[in-house]
């Protein structure tokens, strides 16, 4: 795919298989973002900045802060329909 099409996929405009948080004032970062984009045509990943108030309730589950994704990416697996219903009955 190329640039032009490419278009950012945030938590709440889709059902992902993981969501990459991201340093979202790190070039590098953002790059590596259209990277991925560019790669996954099913849009099976999603993707947050970590300084937004979208990744704070990912970052939460994961044991992580907005600071240790400095200049990083996290991927966070999102819980399968399954995997939630059993951490509900337990």
């Amino acid at each position: 795919g190329g640039r032009g099409g490419s278009k950012l996929r945030t938590p709440v405009q889709g059902d992902f298989e993981g969501v990459i948080v991201y340093d979202g004032v790190c070039a590098l970062c953002n790059a590596g973002v259209r990277f991925v984009i560019d790669r996954d045509p099913f849009a099976r990943v999603g993707f947050v900045a970590a300084q937004s108030k979208a990744a704070a309730p990912l970052l939460a589950r994961a044991g992580l802060t907005a600071d240790d994704i400095d200049r990083r990416f996290a991927f966070i697996p999102t819980p399968t329909p399954t995997a939630a219903a059993t951490a509900a009955t337990t």
